[in-house]
């Protein structure tokens, strides 16, 4: 007895404003020619069913797609554009990773898991290198530029756990802190940490990193520069 194949595909139906659905016949030649289908398409190894009908529907067609997620990681997969929604309204469009970047609120911000808001001042500028540097939690840090900031105005600091590390040791972007607070995540942990000024920073950190620095007296958040994103507007804090 021999085992049937198993594969995945992924259609839809595509309607129009008099009912009409649209179906072609496979042409002769090809595998079940003269069968009707609709358009879609093989999922290929770690593709998405989305991922897959957009794809088959641009080769097919080159038009306009509109895909309504909560997913963001099937966003990033496949838009090439993102319009994100606030209470029926556009609150921001632009590229994935640049609206991630540049989120407009809190609440956008939150949609990206930036979970830390923290007051800052623009310290330095240097669009030529795009760079800058922010002063918050009573230390100077590196970032990267801030477009329509000048020097002296006052942001807020957009933190996401995952993107903080641990240091073996202080150095530029790090400070001190006390650990408040293990909670074990499949991938690894998520640790609180308090400074000395008493605002708690969340890190999340794979387990190889967290066994290597879990007995160390003293831990020391690192704040890579890619890593910290500006509000323009601060927002009421939150943690």
């Amino acid at each position: 007895m021999v085992a049937a194949k198993i594969v995945l595909v992924a259609a839809c139906a595509l309607i129009d404003a008099d009912g009409r659905v649209l179906i072609a016949q496979r042409p002769e030649g090809k595998s079940m020619a003269g069968l009707w289908e609709f358009p879609g398409g093989k999922v290929e190894i770690s593709e998405r069913p989305e991922e897959t009908l957009i794809r088959e529907l641009r080769e097919e067609f080159r038009v306009p797609i509109l895909l309504v997620t909560h997913d963001l990681d099937a966003a990033f997969a496949v838009g090439d554009n993102m319009l994100v929604y606030e209470g029926g309204r556009i609150a921001q469009r632009g590229r994935p990773l640049m609206v991630m970047r540049q989120p407009v609120s809190e609440n956008v911000a939150r949609l990206f898991g930036y979970s830390c808001f923290l007051p800052a001042e623009v310290v330095k500028l240097n669009p030529a290198a795009g760079s800058g540097v922010l002063r918050f939690l009573e230390r100077e840090f590196a970032c990267p530029y801030i477009p329509g900031s000048l020097i002296g105005d006052r942001l807020t600091v957009c933190l996401r756990p995952d993107e903080l590390t641990l240091a073996d040791g202080p150095g530029p972007n790090r400070m001190t802190a006390t650990l408040a607070g293990v909670e074990e995540q499949p991938a690894g942990v998520r640790l609180r940490l308090h400074t000395d000024g008493g605002m708690t920073i969340v890190v999340e950190v794979g387990r190889p990193q967290w066994e290597a620095a879990k007995e160390r007296k003293e831990q020391y958040i690192e704040f890579p520069a890619g890593s910290l994103c500006a509000l323009r507007t601060p927002p009421a804090l939150k943690e």
